[in-house]
């Protein structure tokens, strides 16, 4: 199996596997094994939104480095053939690439990331306590006691009810319980009886960014548009948008790079992972920086680290 092949294979399964374990640690509890599974089936047009550069990127990079390693860009210089025709018919493919990127982006994926989450929350909605088992909720532990009441303890008290249940709310999950007790833990603990309380559980604390991916660009235009007439900082909010605008273009500016890696410098697997390192420390700088350079300059610094890198490989390369 072809090198470039085997990173493209590896990368694949590293993004499965981040995709999965992120699946595991946004839901509030341990999803079962099928909502494991339609949750990880949901998340596939992100990873495929991630998926098409790379492989257009590995694609081209392959053919041309066998193009420079068997003779065959040789004897197209020797009919009058350059990289600047080569550079047209590849822009031409990656304009179809750079549309699918989007529509998966903008689109398909957002849906996609919904719905994944929208199968986790029931799957912790639907969970059952057998007698003597308990659940975890981060600083909640829930624990049903052999005759069917639960023991709750939250941080700063506990509380002994005959039955509850968990239940979805707009601002997150909450436990409603029914005929128990509250218990504080100071020194001069007070017991409150009810029939009935509601508590929230801080089981979803800082999912605001990820919530973000849940929104369509069109969505995404308008909390951008409603958050600035109510005087918020939607730096971060813009910057999402704008990336989403930058994948198709970046897209577009591959074949810059992916003809002379692998014309010139016979597209080796190390040039393709140093390419790819490259573009996600970029996106990951933008996203710390977005607060100081703005929104639109966060956004393009990955199309700017292209231009400069083709820049960089295209300068001095006679045999083009």
């Amino acid at each position: 199996m072809p090198p470039a092949t085997t990173m493209l294979i590896l990368g694949l399964g590293a993004m499965v596997f981040v995709q999965a374990s992120l699946l595991v640690l946004r839901s509030p509890v341990l999803p079962d094994s099928t909502s494991f599974l339609l949750g990880l089936v949901n998340l596939l047009p992100s990873m495929l939104g991630l998926l098409f550069p790379v492989a257009f990127l590995v694609g081209m990079t392959v053919a041309f480095g066998r193009w420079q390693g068997d003779g065959t860009w040789t004897a197209l210089r020797a009919s009058g053939r350059n990289a600047a025709g080569m550079l047209a018919h590849a822009s031409i493919l990656g304009l179809g690439v750079a549309v699918l990127t989007g529509l998966v982006g903008s689109w398909l994926a957002p849906m996609g990331n919904r719905e994944a989450a929208g199968i986790l929350d029931d799957a912790a909605l639907s969970v059952r306590l057998v007698p003597g088992s308990f659940l975890d909720l981060g600083e909640t532990v829930v624990y049903r006691i052999t005759d069917g009441s639960l023991f709750v303890h939250m941080p700063g008290m506990a509380m002994v009810a005959r039955s509850g249940v968990l239940e979805r709310q707009e601002t997150g999950m909450a436990i409603l319980l029914r005929e128990g007790r509250i218990i504080g833990e100071s020194e001069r603990a007070s017991r409150i009886s009810f029939q009935s309380a509601q508590f929230p559980l801080e089981v979803a604390a800082a999912t605001r960014r990820i919530q973000l991916n849940e929104r369509s660009f069109v969505e995404l235009l308008d909390l951008v548009r409603r958050m600035e007439r109510a005087g918020k900082d939607a730096s971060y909010e813009k910057t999402v948008m704008f990336k989403r605008l930058g994948q198709p273009i970046a897209v577009l500016l591959l074949p810059l790079v992916a003809i002379p890696l692998g014309l010139r410098l016979g597209g080796r697997p190390l040039h393709l992972m140093g390419v790819v390192i490259w573009y996600w420390v970029l996106v990951r700088l933008g996203d710390q920086l977005c607060g100081v350079l703005g929104p639109l300059v966060s956004a393009s610094l990955p199309m700017v680290g292209l231009l400069f890198l083709s820049g960089l490989l295209w300068a001095g390369w006679r045999d083009r």
